[in-house]
């Protein structure tokens, strides 16, 4: 089990590559992602997960964006989405907590924001808000605290979490969750270039043509 609250498996254009680099690392394991931060693992065990649980952690919104805030929108927003039935989207900064830890204060709080239009950037978390059907479907590339409690924040509501998959956010808010398409080809090359970056210097190929890479203090 694994999480990172940054870095390449977190980002919308490197999660896909990254997550088969990481598969690729561990062949024959069962890799899962803890959506639930530390309870993932210790609930595995077989351990209480409440040990790790802040219960009177304060829970911080995160703030509305605006026309104007482009510098979470460049090429690895920090932004989540958030759509209102069929009609509205919004977009947050992912700076605080996930909004769906609001509970039912977010459904109120969108009324003031600005309205996006469309989610054309690669936003990395989202929520969908069906006032109809009273059911939340949330989702994020990272973690978010209490995960697998987020349904006693909404009584009455059906709440599901997605985990990654943004896709069922797209199609429960037709036209209004439009992220730009992803270059597989280009995504593993910019990877290759972070890896570089971060380990130092190339080093020498093996024989077989593969290129070591060592760290350069």
């Amino acid at each position: 089990m694994l999480r990172a609250s940054e870095g390449p498996v977190t980002e919308f254009r490197h999660r896909a590559v990254t997550w088969r680099a990481i598969a690729r690392a561990w062949p024959g394991w069962d890799l899962r992602w803890t959506y639930d931060g530390p309870a993932d693992p210790r609930r595995r065990l077989g351990l209480d997960p409440a040990e790790v649980r802040e219960r009177d952690r304060k829970v911080y919104p995160a703030p509305s964006l605006g026309p104007d805030d482009e510098e979470f929108l460049e090429r690895d927003p920090l932004v989540t989405a958030v759509t209102v039935g069929d009609r509205r989207r919004h977009l947050l900064a992912a700076i605080d907590d996930h909004p769906v830890t609001e509970g039912p204060a977010l459904l109120d709080r969108p009324a003031d924001a600005h309205d996006h239009g469309r989610c054309t950037v690669a936003a990395g978390a989202g929520v969908h808000l069906d006032p109809v059907r009273r059911r939340v479907g949330w989702w994020t590339m990272s973690a978010a605290a209490e995960a697998a409690e987020m349904g006693a924040r909404r009584p009455g509501w059906t709440v599901e979490c997605r985990q990654d998959r943004w896709e069922e956010h797209a199609r429960a808010a037709p036209g209004l969750l439009l992220p730009p398409r992803v270059n597989p080809e280009q995504a593993l090359a910019e990877l290759r270039e972070d890896a570089v970056e971060c380990t130092g210097r190339r080093g020498p190929r093996s024989p077989g043509g593969r290129r070591h890479f060592r760290h350069t203090p």
